[in-house]
């Protein structure tokens, strides 16, 4: 239960609307009163009181314009693993709800290795009074949403404001991959949570799509190119690899490699592991040595949870993997019927993944059955 009284609760929620949705004073105090600022005032009778007192009015409005802390320093260096940045103000604007979508902090779990490539980011506030769980402190009152995981660019991160211990990364990389108690619908933490979800993908949407539009080959299309008869990926196996069972009936690639079966003494028990867990085929590819290696896993599952439009899974798959991965997972249903994962994820480094499969309910999850298939390199 939390340390604070509801009603401080609620002031920070309040605070917490105004910080990431109200548009900032050169725009709310600006002459012109454009479209979408008109919509804003509309429904915010905060700026509605702010634009009316002017520049003054911000010290005779008990709540006042409070802004999350200023950068620690500004940085030349590329950002690393483990640091928290301000994301670029230049990057925030209106947005869908006639509000506009300010800035955050985000904390670096994946640092892109080239330049102005894709990082993975936790999204990260600064009043603990609106921390539930998997949340985590950082410091200077600064916590990590660990649910709420998102891409951005290199270029999208600003200034540098602090770093945390790697013990602390390795936690939070830790807990993006649990399940949490869902909260109650009509409480502020809950509301706050949405709000924070909305903020991360109007930010996350721009660098994805950025992103897609500099599309570098994915380990798939490259192997693809590499040898561009699915048989021969088959055939190359194969005779490396001959006490391979593979499936009786032509399927393709990816499908063949998911349910192909090694041998059992080359799989590693599923018993050994508490929860529950699923094994899984990895295809090792050398694709300057024009090589390949066929192995099974085991992957702990630490989330398995219906949500709204799909179901979510996620865990950590139980081996190392080389230094870029690629998942594919599906669920095959008993009428035969296959539910394709969406926005797979997989981090190479740690091996935590997450998949979502859209309009599938949780009865028929656990009807059917979870294939998984990793490509590594």
């Amino acid at each position: 239960m939390s340390a604070y009284d509801p009603w401080e609760i609620r002031l920070a929620w309040q605070a917490a609307r105004q910080i990431r949705t109200c548009p900032p004073d050169h725009k709310l105090l600006a002459e012109a009163v454009g479209k979408e600022l008109a919509a804003h005032l509309e429904i915010c009778e905060f700026c509605r009181d702010f634009r009316k007192l002017g520049p003054v009015g911000e010290e005779m409005i008990p709540m006042g314009r409070i802004w999350q802390q200023e950068p620690i320093s500004a940085a030349s260096k590329a950002p690393e693993a483990g640091e928290v940045w301000s994301v670029k103000e230049s990057l925030g604007g209106w947005g869908p709800k006639k509000v506009h979508y300010n800035s955050p902090s985000v904390l670096v779990l994946m640092a892109a290795g080239k330049p102005d490539e894709a990082v993975r980011v936790a999204q990260v506030y600064d009043d603990p009074r609106l921390m539930g769980a998997g949340d985590l402190l950082l410091g200077n009152g600064l916590f990590a949403e660990t649910w709420n995981t998102y891409t951005l660019r290199e270029s999208d991160l600003d200034h540098f404001i602090l770093t945390i211990s790697p013990e602390l990364l390795q936690t939070i990389l830790e807990l993006e991959a649990e399940d949490f108690p869902s909260l109650d619908d009509h409480s502020p933490l809950k509301a706050f949570r949405r709000l924070e979800l909305e903020v991360g993908a109007f930010f996350s949407i721009q660098a994805v799509s950025d992103l897609m539009s500099r599309h570098t080959a994915t380990l798939r299309e490259r192997l693809s190119e590499r040898f561009p008869g699915e048989a021969a990926v088959i055939e190359m196996i194969r005779r490396k690899q001959p006490r391979i069972t593979w499936p009786a009936s032509p399927l393709p690639l990816m499908d063949a490699l998911a349910r192909a079966r090694l041998p059992d003494d080359e799989v590693p028990l599923a018993a050994s592991s508490p929860g529950r867990v699923l094994s899984l085929n990895v295809l090792h590819i050398h694709l300057e040595q024009g090589e390949m290696f066929l192995y099974s896993c085991i992957a702990s599952i630490s989330v398995w949870r219906e949500q709204e439009n799909g179901f979510l899974v996620g865990g950590r798959i139980q081996e190392k993997l080389g230094e870029e991965a690629e998942l594919s997972a599906r669920f095959e249903l008993p009428d035969g019927a296959i539910v394709q994962g969406e926005g797979t994820f997989v981090d190479a480094e740690t091996g935590y993944f997450r998949a979502f499969f859209p309009r599938l309910e949780a009865v028929g999850a656990e009807e059917s059955e979870l294939v998984l298939l990793v490509l590594t390199g």
